[in-house]
């Protein structure tokens, strides 16, 4: 069966342990599937990829409920990702170390559901040849440091980024001074757009492509 494409939805909400281990079977045993190439997983419980424990095909991944320690197992046993969507939804202290990262991942998006922005920032730091990153919050607030640094992280980690997207809440007495740190020089092309959310805060989206 030549199947490369997969849309996986699992609605069911269950607390007992053995269903979140007949999920995590039924995951990696689909993921092994030879001709796989495009997979995206949408889970009403956390998928932690435990019982993935050789290479698979995939190259465009896209998981709406983990963590980031169990991308870093996943990592592991996807020597060809080139494209990845996850979502962070939940809080963990990663215990791996030595973070290996597939030499093809080139696309990235992260959306994150808590201030996990020390995490994040060691994955990037591990992934020199990335060339789009997408992080998109919501009702979290990005820390004045992490906005500053943005920059900074990109000449020193991620030097091959050629597109760079940021979707935020803003504070409306904020936005100006919150846009004005990514308005970066040497090549950098910047964009943004805005729209009312609520009363005190606003959506805004902000591109920065490399030309």
């Amino acid at each position: 069966m030549n199947l490369t494409r997969l849309n996986l939805i699992f609605s069911i909400v269950q607390s007992e342990d053995d269903y979140q281990n007949r999920l995590e079977i039924i995951i990696a045993k689909i993921l092994r599937h030879s001709s796989l190439e495009r997979c995206y997983i949408e889970s009403a419980r956390a998928v932690y990829f435990s019982e993935v424990n050789s290479p698979v095909e995939i190259q465009y991944f896209n998981i709406n409920y983990t963590n980031f320690e169990s991308l870093y197992r996943l990592f592991q046993y996807t020597p060809k990702l080139r494209h990845l969507t996850a979502k962070i939804a939940i809080h963990n202290e990663s215990k791996i170390e030595n973070l290996s990262v597939p030499a093809t991942l080139r696309s990235l998006k992260i959306i994150l559901s808590y201030p996990a922005f020390d995490d994040l920032k060691k994955l990037l730091e591990n992934l020199s040849k990335l060339e789009k990153f997408h992080l998109i919050t919501h009702s979290i607030n990005e820390p004045p440091t992490m906005t500053s640094s943005w920059s900074q992280l990109i000449n020193d980690y991620l030097r091959g980024l050629t597109q760079f997207r940021r979707e935020a809440n803003v504070p409306i007495e904020q936005i100006e001074t919150y846009m004005q740190a990514y308005h970066w020089t040497n090549g950098w092309k910047f964009q943004e757009k805005t729209s009312p959310h609520g009363s005190t805060y606003s959506r805004v989206c902000i591109s920065n492509i490399r030309y």
